[in-house]
């Protein structure tokens, strides 16, 4: 399968025949400048932390079929009719499983990127190997409705047990401190069932403490991150006695990249100003876009005027919020 970068979202599978990866890894090393592996021997938690690319499942069928999309919509395919003399089950899957790593310095080496492997896809009755099996990749938002068609997809793929064997596993590469959910849906022509799971993987966001959390001494300037109501709300607060000028902000920033999130909100007084607590606050709500984040950057200024001259106080701290 070949990675894909538009949507932060991009995918690999293992392949069976050793002979057959190592042919294509040789082509791809040198076009690509990328040591690959995918072989299936060995230690599988090991392996499946490595990368392939742009290299094809081998088919032991014509008829066979893989497919990717990074359509928004997408019904799951199906595998059919049984084959004669194979299982004519519904494919009802048992719970599937995530691991989760930092992408290799190969393929990411800005290092911005999660690995995550969906591991342990299997049926509680034998399926026929043509049955469809397909993992979605998208935001929190992403949901199967009724009537079986997938929302809010950012990439998908699909395989069956006659390309991959009983050892069906998926892997995509997405920006790591974001959230996503994974959707793996089994179809034929016998029934379907689906399986879902909400991930993150941190790499920036390492370390970071959970809100809710304060940095500084809020007896004079410190920053606070918290839950108030399903919104996430930061407040930066500076307790001062009489001052001629004040200004006071907070702001909040992109994880790694420190875009703004937001210009907050920035207070400035006209003097005199009373001795008191001064808070400036920066909120959004969890469902925002910018609330796909696992963590945040933020800062607090405190720009004033008192007996001493013109001072300055700066509190710029990450608050994990997942």
């Amino acid at each position: 399968m070949v990675i894909k970068k538009g949507n932060n979202v991009v995918s690999s599978f293992s392949i069976e025949s050793k002979d057959y990866f190592f042919k294509k890894v040789f082509f791809v090393y040198f076009a690509l400048f990328i040591s690959l592996s995918c072989a299936k021997a060995g230690n599988p938690i090991d392996e499946k932390s490595l990368v392939a690319l742009a290299i094809p499942s081998p088919s032991t069928s014509s008829t066979s079929f893989t497919d990717e999309s990074s359509s928004p919509t997408q019904m799951p395919p199906s595998g059919g009719i049984a084959p004669p003399g194979q299982p004519e089950n519904p494919p009802i899957l048992n719970e599937i499983h995530l691991q989760m790593a930092d992408a290799p310095t190969a393929i990411d080496p800005n290092k911005l990127d999660a690995s995550i492997v969906v591991d342990g896809i299997t049926f509680q009755l034998p399926v026929h190997n043509k049955t469809a099996v397909t993992a979605f990749i998208g935001k929190r938002d992403m949901y199967r409705s009724a009537d079986g068609v997938v929302h809010n997809v950012i990439y998908s793929y699909s395989t069956t047990p006659e390309i991959f064997g009983e050892d069906i596993w998926f892997r995509f590469f997405s920006r790591a401190d974001q959230k996503f959910k994974i959707i793996v849906v089994a179809r034929n022509a016998y029934g379907s069932s689906m399986k879902e799971a909400d991930y993150s993987h941190n790499r920036a966001c390492v370390g970071v403490a959970m809100v809710p959390v304060i940095y500084g001494d809020c007896n004079h300037f410190c920053l606070e991150g918290r839950i108030v109501g399903g919104r996430v709300e930061f407040a930066a607060k500076f307790k001062h006695g009489p001052l001629e000028v004040l200004d006071i902000s907070a702001s909040g920033f992109r994880p790694i990249t420190g875009y703004p999130i937001d210009y907050g909100e920035s207070l400035t007084f006209p003097d005199p100003i009373p001795a008191g607590d001064t808070h400036a606050k920066l909120s959004f709500q969890l469902t925002d876009t910018e609330a796909n984040y696992t963590c945040l950057q933020v800062r607090g200024d405190a720009f004033f005027t008192d007996a001493n001259g013109f001072q300055s106080l700066t509190e710029f701290r990450m608050f994990r919020i997942e």
